[in-house]
């Protein structure tokens, strides 16, 4: 029995470092989220963004219709955009998802769309990752490790 439980931990061992790595463990290899990150915050944060790529490798739409993470993380997951009202920016949620038509590439980045973790349990440390399920109106859910990254230095605003 010991010996089956610890074959059990490799191979769940190994599917999260293939997740890490940028591998699909997943059977849903037609929608590819690469290059993401959540943004490192201060320790009593409660929130945080998420960015990624999506891309739609099918020959149909889809919809990424929402995000879930572990309450252990955050209490919810939210699709934002940011828009500009005025001279203002502002994030909107997008409560019925973003639309992906086939062979479509959406970037999930600073000012435009992006992931909102709502409720942070704690701040997110640079050098720790998080697990997030992306669910798809019609190609089920895809499940996903990202790294914690502090924010690129081309996406910061200073202000004299």
């Amino acid at each position: 029995m010991f010996v089956f439980r610890f074959f059990l931990s490799f191979i769940a061992i190994g599917a999260a470092l293939l997740m890490l790595f940028g591998c699909n463990a997943d059977a849903n290899e037609d929608l590819k989220i690469t290059q993401g990150y959540a943004r490192a915050t201060f320790p009593m944060a409660k929130t945080a963004a998420v960015y990624f790529t999506l891309e739609n490798t099918t020959e149909k739409s889809v919809t990424l219709t929402r995000v879930t993470v572990s309450k252990a993380i955050a209490s919810e997951a939210q699709i934002h955009t940011t828009t500009m009202q005025g001279d203002m920016m502002k994030m909107q949620q997008l409560q019925d998802g973003i639309k992906l038509n086939a062979g479509e590439t959406v970037e999930f980045s600073s000012g435009r769309y992006h992931v909102m973790l709502m409720g942070l349990t704690q701040g997110l440390e640079e050098g720790s990752e998080i697990t997030m399920t992306f669910h798809f109106d019609s190609l089920g859910s895809q499940t996903v490790t990202l790294p914690v990254k502090k924010q690129t230095m081309k996406n910061e605003h200073h202000h004299h």
